[in-house]
């Protein structure tokens, strides 16, 4: 028969399971209190009627000498004494173990209340270590030459490092002036261009210089702009933004202007200079020409003239009342990249290379398009919005190139890719100049040394991160501007004349080449950038007419396949330059002019030679 026993200390009840052990010592399993295991007084119980006033009679456990009794004892004490029914009180055992329940709860509160304290600790103990761990962890990381688990390191001190760069650029930048704004500039911009004319058109500078190097055509052609839309010649203009607003694709831009005058002029001198009717815009006096629409700013000089005018096309004069208040409408990209700019530098330009692309044939000649493709080719298609600035001070040639990263792409990433570009850029060009002969002395030695002008261009180039703007500075003598543009408009224009002479060209031609020798020399933009191998002659096939048959199995058995990279950039030449260009980088290639059938069969010399064919040589 299973005994039950309770604990002397703590009341916890212990299970025997025969009488066998009564007389040894147990440990209670709940407190731990030592004692010798005895069998419980008996409990003395009465009826529900019975006196209250009977002495009450605790149950409890009876404390035996240490010393072990004997099992004769043991069993006498065992069947001594019988439980009493008939006297037992069932009110006064209620009310004791009503007392002992409750010393227990007490007692398992403080244990509770102490386990509690105790855990507490332990948490915060292990918050803090955690936090000095995670605080102490890049120090750590740095001193034992191991990187964190979870972060790039090499991405993040590559972008710091960046970051710090143009935090250079800015700090040694020739000029620290105020951002360009688009205020007074209605809505829609997409092309901003802004100078200090005064400054370029001054007498004697190298801003003058520079001007002149990039030929009279140019020059003519930007003084009669500024006047047509500034309103005055260059050399009386302080500041100008001139802003164009692209419509649909193939519709001339609209043109918007905010001219701040060196000298400024009283009110009524302005009005009779627009030559218009005044017109209220929402409180907003606008002057509105059969043409143009001007606006005089509320910005006073301490003789109470204007500060500045801005102009804009009739049709936009309500917008241009609109802009007084705050800056025009404009793309996200434009908006942002403007921030960088800096409005005391001689000469800046903002644009979205996308509005370049669509709308190159409203706002480039045919003969600059080319030679726009191909700068927009060094930016890449990863540029959401550029700004290129130059500025000469302290006898220094400052540019700078910011670009605004696409999402599709990071900053760094982009200043990898354009520094890399700017890099190959010599190369391309001593390329390109070798296949030019200028007829005068004096032009072959300067176009010969724009390669390594160039060389020297990229190696003063440093490049860095502001936000999403990748920022390019480079910093030369002031002189470096003035030769840059001369070599530059003297390649250009050498490079027309060789693939263009004069008397006949194949654009104007009345009838079109019949020959395969006439077509080739079609002019061909070569901009390959992995291009697969017949993808590549397909293309000059297109340009010039000429169907180009590649002979896959002769390739293969030489060792070539249909699929070969090919990466050529020499810009707008021949038809039958480009094949030269391809061909000359395999020594096995033959390329045979089937002339009655039109036709350029691809193959090899071996595979020629088994057929009986004749290759035509195509020399660079």
């Amino acid at each position: 028969m299973m005994l039950q026993i309770p604990c002397p200390e703590c009341g916890s009840v212990l299970k025997l399971p025969d009488r066998s052990l009564l007389g040894r010592k147990g440990k209670c399993p709940k407190c731990g209190h030592r004692f010798t295991l005895a069998e419980p007084d008996d409990v003395e119980l009465e009826l529900a009627d019975a006196d209250a006033s009977q002495p009450v009679v605790v149950p409890s456990a009876r404390r035996i000498a240490d010393a072990r009794p004997s099992a004769s004892a043991a069993t006498k004490t065992a069947t001594a004494e019988i439980p009493s029914f008939e006297d037992a009180s069932p009110t006064t055992s209620g009310t004791a173990r009503l007392h002992d329940l409750n010393r227990r709860r007490q007692r398992q509160r403080r244990n509770g209340i102490l386990v509690g304290g105790v855990f507490a600790v332990a948490v915060a103990g292990l918050t803090w270590v955690g936090a000095s761990y995670l605080r102490n962890r890049p120090t750590a990381s740095v001193a034992t030459g191991r990187q964190p688990p979870q972060i790039d390191a090499n991405y993040l001190s590559e972008r710091d490092r960046l970051e710090r760069v143009a935090e250079l650029i800015e700090a040694e930048s020739l000029t620290h002036g105020t951002p360009i704004t688009l205020r007074y500039v209605p809505s829609g911009a997409s092309v901003v261009v802004h100078l200090r004319p005064a400054e370029l058109w001054k007498s004697g500078t190298i801003g003058e210089e520079t001007r002149f190097c990039l030929g009279d055509e140019f020059k003519t052609w930007s003084e009669e702009r500024i006047k047509k839309y500034c309103l005055l010649p260059a050399s009386e203009i302080e500041e100008a933004t001139i802003c164009l607003i692209l419509g649909a694709r193939g519709s001339e831009p609209q043109v918007a202007t905010v001219v701040r005058p060196v000298a400024p002029e009283k009110t009524s001198d302005m009005i009779l200079r627009f030559a218009s009717q005044p017109e209220s815009y929402g409180g907003t006096q606008v002057f509105v020409g059969p043409e143009r629409a001007f606006l005089i700013s509320q910005e006073f000089d301490n003789e109470k003239r204007p500060l500045l005018f801005a102009t804009a096309p009739a049709s936009m004069a309500e917008d241009l009342a609109l802009s007084i208040g705050s800056a025009g409408i404009t793309s996200d990209g434009i908006r942002q990249i403007l921030k960088h700019t800096d409005r005391q530098r001689h000469a800046t330009f903002v644009f979205q290379p996308a509005d370049l692309r669509i709308h190159e044939e409203t706002l480039f000649r045919s003969d600059l398009r080319p030679l726009v493709a191909t700068a927009l080719g060094r930016i890449g298609k990863d540029a959401e919005a550029v700004a290129w600035s130059a500025h000469y001070a302290k006898g220094e040639f400052e540019s700078e190139l910011i670009v605004r990263n696409d999402p599709a792409t990071t900053p760094a990433q982009l200043v990898r890719t354009i520094a890399t570009r700017m890099d190959a850029l010599p190369e391309e060009l001593l390329t390109a100049v070798s296949q030019l002969s200028p007829a005068d002395v004096g032009n072959r030695k300067l176009i010969g040394r724009l390669p390594a002008m160039t060389q020297l261009f990229a190696a003063a180039t440093v490049g860095g991160i502001d936000d999403r703007a990748v920022v390019f500075q480079t910093r030369l003598p002031d002189r470096a501007g003035p030769n840059l543009a001369l070599a530059g408009l003297l390649t250009w224009h050498e490079s027309l004349q060789a693939k263009t002479p004069p008397g006949k060209t194949p654009e104007n031609s009345d009838t079109p080449p019949a020959t395969i020798a006439g077509k080739l020399k079609r002019p061909v933009e070569v901009d390959f950038r992995r291009t697969p191998f017949e993808d590549a002659f397909a293309f000059i096939g297109e340009e010039t007419g000429i169907t180009f048959e590649v002979d896959g199995d002769a390739l293969k058995l030489a060792g070539y396949t249909r699929n070969m990279p090919q990466t050529i950039t020499i810009g707008r030449v021949s038809g039958e330059q480009a094949v030269a260009a391809i061909a000359a980088q395999y020594d096995k290639l033959a390329l045979v002019v089937d002339e009655p059938n039109a036709k350029i069969v691809v193959t090899t010399i071996a595979a020629a030679a088994e057929k009986g064919l004749t290759p035509t040589p195509f020399t660079p």
